[in-house]
């Protein structure tokens, strides 16, 4: 089974923005389907559970988020759940698949830069192993606008924004990823805005130690699919 996504930007597939689950019928026929057991309590009422804002053509509504931590090397590591929630009754069908990613500090030599105001740049890999994965086989390629990746493996590069050019913490911390296919070794697929989070470093002020990282999309990637 395949997507149906626009052969573009993550940025450019996120058609919604954080919402509640539509309560548009009257109260007397909606139906309660209690809290949802795949979406994470503290977005239990702020993603799209029922993919209500897709178009009619569209079968479902993904988002992600990730948690992890920058250790003592300069090593950014953490998991990062992808969360299928299906234009169906109930939540039967919504399921979750978390990719491990392990990565170490890099300064690449950019000769256009895709990020120049980030602070922290990483790169390593970006997997989904087979215990990982509760959803069907998706092909997590079409998100990148790659092709032929062996189950699922990437390499994976990371840049944050913890600090404005002025030296203060943002508010929230930009993040940008770029995804490479397994057999692709000339390019990446980019996402400038590929997700907005928390930086803390356990040292107040230090910001080149060790932090913990947590991040979501600013908004669900509503997806269609075909067979083949």
């Amino acid at each position: 089974m395949r997507l149906l996504l626009p052969l573009a930007l993550l940025a450019a597939c996120t058609q919604k923005d954080g919402a509640v689950v539509d309560d548009s019928a009257p109260a007397d026929t909606a139906v309660d389907y209690g809290d949802n057991p795949v979406v994470p309590e503290e977005y239990q009422y702020l993603w799209d559970l029922d993919a209500s804002g897709c178009d009619d053509d569209q079968d479902a509504i993904v988002y992600y988020d990730f948690t992890g931590a920058v250790d003592g090397s300069g090593n950014l590591a953490g998991q990062e759940s992808w969360y299928w929630f299906f234009k169906t009754e109930g939540w039967d069908g919504d399921c979750v698949d978390t990719f491990d990613v392990d990565t170490t500090a890099t300064d690449t030599n950019w000769q256009d830069d895709p990020c120049s105001g980030c602070d922290l740049e990483f790169s390593g890999t970006w997997d989904l192993a087979d215990e990982n994965r509760t959803c069907p086989d998706y092909d997590y390629e079409d998100f990148f606008d790659n092709d032929k990746v062996d189950d699922d493996h990437y390499n994976l590069i990371v840049m944050l924004d913890p600090l404005s050019p002025g030296g203060n913490p943002n508010s929230t911390t930009l993040v940008m990823a770029a995804f490479q296919d397994d057999d692709n070794t000339s390019s990446y697929s980019f996402n400038a805005d590929y997700a907005r989070g928390d930086f803390i470093p356990e040292t107040e002020g230090d910001y080149e130690g060790a932090a913990s990282v947590t991040w979501v999309p600013t908004a669900g990637i509503c997806v269609s699919f075909t067979s083949g």
